[in-house]
């Protein structure tokens, strides 16, 4: 794709460092996900035959989060900086920068209550919680930068990879609180996707066989919706609050 990189005289060595970053991270992901073939008792490369990393039409992406400094303004309980959602891919790593707080999750562990209008999590879009529309239930849970740490999601890809036993994780950007530094927010965060073409369906099939690039389409179309849904936007900054008193886990896996 042409015109996605600064050019070499203006950021010498960037996009070569970038790459290599999110070689290394893709690497990681896979590890991670052959823990989960271990504990679902999967064949041993289950879901890398889905992803295929090499793969021409893989959809895999890395990039660049950035939330500007809100300039200082007095911080409101009812504002996000990023309305509450669950990815759509197969698993998230998102890599924070310590200082920079905002993150909050609600487990996908609890996914029974995190749609009032849809407590299966199976939406007219397919998305399973992606950008649905429905009112998120719960208890936020902080999940501040720890230094060396990696957060990871679980997606809804993996969701149906694994028929449902592996949760896709809600989550959200709150804005600054009293007594945090005001600032910018930066972070980086690679989506794997897997090859376009790739069926996400696990082998008991609870869902609907679809392949990645329509979910990726779905999901488009479904945030398109709640984007000019002003009503639902109101209505998730004011619903559930984040739980002041808890901690965020040593690991941070979310």
């Amino acid at each position: 794709m042409q015109g996605i990189w600064p050019l070499e005289q203006d950021l010498p060595g960037f996009k070569a460092s970038a790459l290599e970053f999110a070689r290394k991270a893709n690497a990681v992901a896979l590890q991670i996900l052959s823990c989960f073939e271990q504990a679902l008792n999967l064949p041993e490369g289950y879901f890398q035959h889905h992803l295929e990393p090499e793969a021409e039409d893989n959809r895999t992406l890395f990039g660049w989060n950035y939330y500007p400094d809100p300039h200082k303004s007095k911080p409101r309980s009812d504002q996000l900086r990023l309305l509450p959602h669950a990815d759509t891919d197969v698993i998230t790593l998102l890599f924070q920068k310590p200082g920079e707080p905002g993150l909050e999750i609600l487990p996908g562990k609890d996914a029974e209550q995190h749609a009032v209008n849809d407590p299966s999590g199976k939406d007219s879009y397919g998305l399973n919680g992606a950008w649905t529309g429905g009112i998120p239930q719960g208890k936020w849970t902080k999940m501040d930068p720890i230094p060396g740490a990696i957060t990871v999601n679980i997606g809804n890809m993996l969701m149906r990879l694994s028929d449902n036993k592996l949760k896709s994780t809600y989550h959200r950007v709150r804005a600054l609180e009293e007594g945090e530094v005001s600032g910018a927010r930066r972070s980086m965060v690679l989506f794997v996707h897997g090859r376009g073409s790739a069926i996400m369906q696990g082998p008991q099939k609870a869902y609907p066989a679809q392949t990645v690039a329509e979910m990726i389409a779905m999901n488009g179309r479904g945030y398109e919706k709640v984007k000019a849904d002003k009503e639902w936007q109101q209505l998730v900054m004011k619903a559930q609050p984040h739980d002041h008193g808890s901690e965020p886990p040593l690991i941070a896996v979310a």
